[in-house]
């Protein structure tokens, strides 16, 4: 166990391809039952995981989100109608995202990830949220990624949107965090090969 457990850490890389293919249902139980199966201080809890499957109106949303939210301006833009910085970031709105896509300065279908079988978003119940909480969306999203992987299904994280445009376009009653998608890989570029100028550190880069 533990040596496939090393095998996975040393290999897994995010996935934005998948193949297509379902995912068994059991193992979206296992995966979905996974993101409770963490620790949080004071048995605090405060996210939720909204679940995108495979219904209709899930795949629906998943075009969406991969078309016009999890998307990014292709050159500097305001970065809101109150402040003149300019930077490059995700549209705030359904329509800001259109009238980027008419001006041909939006940047979409780059995480598709977000067409994977399964995607599920961690956000904050409580408006509130305290430090610890991102620990508590970082280890049960982190399970839920090993738990995938363990069974053979890759994954692909996604932080590339507006999290006020997110919460409004999915209709949850919470602050999004992050996001991952789910399925079985069309292709897998392995992290040396996506990272190859800046490699990951050994264990006695990081241990001092």
């Amino acid at each position: 166990m533990i040596e496939q457990l090393e095998k996975i850490l040393a290999k897994r890389s995010t996935v934005k391809n998948f193949n297509g293919n379902p995912l068994e249902s059991n193992h979206i139980s296992t995966i979905t039952e996974a993101v409770a199966k963490t620790p949080s201080c004071n048995n605090r809890y405060n996210f939720k995981v909204k679940v995108l499957g495979q219904k209709l109106n899930d795949r629906k949303a998943k075009l969406n989100l991969y078309d016009y939210v999890c998307t990014v301006s292709k050159e500097n833009v305001r970065y809101s109608e109150d402040e003149d910085l300019m930077v490059i970031r995700s549209p705030k709105s359904y329509k800001e995202a259109r009238d980027w896509h008419n001006k041909n300065i939006l940047s979409s279908r780059i995480n598709g990830q977000m067409l994977a079988p399964l995607v599920l978003v961690w956000y904050f119940t409580d408006g509130d949220a305290i430090e610890n909480d991102y620990l508590d969306i970082g280890l049960s999203c982190w399970n839920t990624v090993i738990t995938s992987e363990l069974l053979g299904i890759q994954s692909g994280f996604c932080s590339c949107f507006d999290a006020d445009y997110l919460q409004n376009f999915l209709g949850i009653e919470g602050k999004p965090v992050v996001m991952a998608g789910f399925g079985y890989a069309q292709s897998i570029i392995s992290n040396d090969e996506k990272h190859s100028n800046n490699p990951r550190p050994s264990s006695s880069d990081i241990l001092v």
